[in-house]
């Protein structure tokens, strides 16, 4: 028997419904409506569950319910865990499948498998129950933004006219709920529910950056794999390998990420989701709810990492001399409240830096290492990174991003850290691209030579930005750090990083610190020295 259903509301999440309904499975709410399977509800007492493959033909139902508000309500967040154990399990329609949600993808399989969130509010609907034409939305995992319409771009069907719009991230969404109707809006709204009208046309979102196909059908090159940012016909809207939550990419779904737990009206719903581990195809998370089951928000805060880092705006360059300068990384500081740690005149907020290298433009950078620790204080306004140790002696051409020949490729990840230590994952990376102007081997000169030294900055006074430049006679770990008037640490611009036997220079923003004296200090293995430097607004 094949079973209608019908969502006014919303497009993607049902079998068969009145738009399009990109759902090969019966979806979490049919089941429910059509009492094929009633799902596990937490009460936010126990705090830990997990739940198999929800295709899954055991007794217990392998969905779970999270309550929103009380019970006369009825409006809550339905869990699936969706890792294509049956064969007719198909979410994904876009990405690589191509229109076609059952592609063989071959070693790409994973995309798609993960843990879906959906939001319903049957409650809008008098009579109780599970009621057709409700509102219904996918929580989505890589965020809740507003975005804009850039220019237009061709599509892989149609590759000389540019005639469908491009949409970009211009600010991540904590407190708003995507309301999901087709109202076709750039507000509030994720990849797959992003529109907007054009003329007689109601536009979707059809482009993702990475390599552009390369003929007509074709298929592209998400940016993860590539160094090119083109705009490929990735279909977003009809679902992609970013929309699961998952290990190691999205764990986080709470009153503070983006998406968040807002209800239907934008209210703080206190509802933390925690997906802290796999264990095969089975999913363990951690549930609560602020003041239920003896929990508040600190202690709810203490037990979970932050969310992950929305980290989107395109690398600046810092410092320009009117050739080249320094990428410079800048992010909307994380909401939680145990982000903020006490200094002993201000607060900040503590991230990682990571940072991936490739000097081939065929290789996409994908080896993150650890590059830095990052304490902003600034903590209620944007976090800005500037990179002051460029591998290889590269350099950061001003407006142009790099240019051809020995290209030196970047990317950038950050880590939340709280104040317990407790580390978010990894944000979305971003890039640029640098010029090599040394040898990846170092060239000897026997005619030069060095020693300790450290040099006063230059200019000095300054404002907001000044030059520090240090000597060292042999290769060496090196840690230069500045510090206020008082001796609380307010940079660190070197962090215990291996040097070879050379002159070095590193760039200091002052542009968020208060008139004063500062001190920096360097120290590479039994050297270290001290010296005063005025920042002068």
């Amino acid at each position: 028997m094949v079973t209608v259903i019908f969502f006014e509301f919303h497009q993607p999440y049902s079998k068969v419904n009145n738009y399009w309904g990109l759902e090969e499975y019966l979806s979490p709410y049919e089941l429910m409506l059509l009492d094929y399977q009633q799902p596990q509800v937490t009460d936010f007492n126990t705090i830990n569950h997990s739940i198999g493959d929800w295709t899954s033909r055991g007794s217990t139902s392998q969905m779970l319910k999270v309550p929103i508000g009380n019970s006369n309500r009825n409006e809550f967040f339905i869990i699936a865990n969706r890792q294509k154990e049956s064969y007719y399990d198909k979410v994904m329609w876009g990405d690589t499948c191509h229109d076609n949600p059952y592609f063989d993808l071959g070693d790409q399989e994973h995309y798609g498998k993960g843990i879906y969130i959906y939001h319903a509010y049957p409650g809008e609907i008098p009579g109780g129950g599970y009621p057709f034409g409700i509102h219904i939305d996918q929580e989505c995992a890589d965020g809740l933004w507003n975005w804009t319409h850039s220019y237009n771009a061709a599509p892989d069907w149609d590759p000389s006219n540019y005639w469908l719009p491009v949409f970009e991230k211009s600010a991540p969404v904590y407190d708003l709920n995507d309301p999901s109707p087709l109202s076709y809006s750039l507000t509030a709204r994720d990849g797959k529910n992003v529109s907007k009208t054009m003329g007689s046309f109601n536009h979707l979102k059809w482009f993702s950056k990475g390599k552009k196909e390369a003929q007509q059908y074709g298929t592209g090159t998400d940016r993860l794999f590539t160094n090119i940012e083109e705009d490929w016909t990735s279909r977003e809207w009809k679902g992609d390998r970013w929309d699961a939550w998952k290990v190691g990419y999205n764990v986080v779904f709470s009153p503070y990420s983006s998406p968040s737990t807002v209800n239907w009206d934008n209210e703080n719903s206190g509802i933390f989701i925690y997906l802290n581990s796999m264990n095969g195809n089975t999913a363990n998370m951690e549930i609560y709810k602020v003041g239920v089951g003896g929990w508040d928000e600190n202690e709810i805060l203490a037990a979970t990492p932050p969310s992950k880092p929305m980290l989107y705006r395109p690398v600046e360059i810092y410092n320009c001399n009117g050739t080249s300068g320094n990428p410079r990384i800048i992010w909307d500081n994380n909401l939680e409240p145990d982000m903020v740690r006490s200094g002993l005149t201000t607060s900040y907020k503590r991230y990682k830096i990571y940072r991936a290298i490739s000097t081939n433009p065929s290789i996409a950078p994908l080896n993150y290492t650890y590059h830095d620790t990052y304490d902003d204080y600034t903590p209620d306004d944007t976090a800005n990174y500037i990179d002051n140790n460029i591998f290889n002696g590269a350099i950061i051409y001003c407006g142009l991003g790099g240019s051809n020949g020995n290209d030196t490729y970047y990317r950038y990840k950050i880590i939340a850290v709280d104040k317990y230590d407790d580390e978010s994952v990894p944000s979305d990376f971003v890039s640029i691209k640098g010029h090599s102007i040394i040898p990846d081997r170092p060239v000897f000169n026997t005619e030069v030579t060095y020693s300790f030294s450290l040099s006063q900055n230059y200019p000095n006074p300054f404002n907001p930005a000044t030059e520090i430049k240090f000597e060292l006679p042999q290769n060496t770990f090196v840690t230069l750090v500045v510090y206020n008037a008082i001796g609380e640490e307010v940079a660190r611009l070197v962090n215990n990083e291996y040097r070879n036997a050379g002159r070095y220079s590193v760039s200091f923003d002052g542009s968020k610190l208060a008139s004063g004296i500062y001190f920096y200090s360097i120290v590479a293995g039994s050297y270290n020295e001290v010296k005063k430097m005025v920042l002068l607004k």
